[in-house]
């Protein structure tokens, strides 16, 4: 059986994919403002899908292999408030 990520290993994880977030949301954003929207967005779309696909996997290991703890710590890992987390802390 492979090894898990660690709790800690997930928090740094979470923090690279909110990250990720707001840059891809900055970016379609620029690109829509750019470009015509039937150009870009169906690709931005499926980019966009694929990686929220992604995040909700990823918490469901996360809180499967930490029953123990509370549901507000790590149900903030992959999906924290945005308007409560500036982009800078997540580096």
């Amino acid at each position: 059986m492979k090894p898990r990520y660690t709790l800690e290993q997930h928090k740094k994880l979470g923090k690279k994919i909110k990250q990720f977030r707001y840059d891809l949301t900055m970016m379609q954003v620029s690109l829509g403002n750019a470009y015509p929207h039937k150009l870009l967005v169906p690709s931005l779309n499926k980019l966009d899908y694929a990686f929220e696909n992604l995040k909700c996997k990823l918490d469901d290991l996360v809180c499967n292999e930490n029953k123990e703890l509370p549901d507000k710590e790590v149900l903030s890992i992959y999906y924290g408030d945005p308007k409560r987390n500036n982009v800078n802390k997540f580096k």
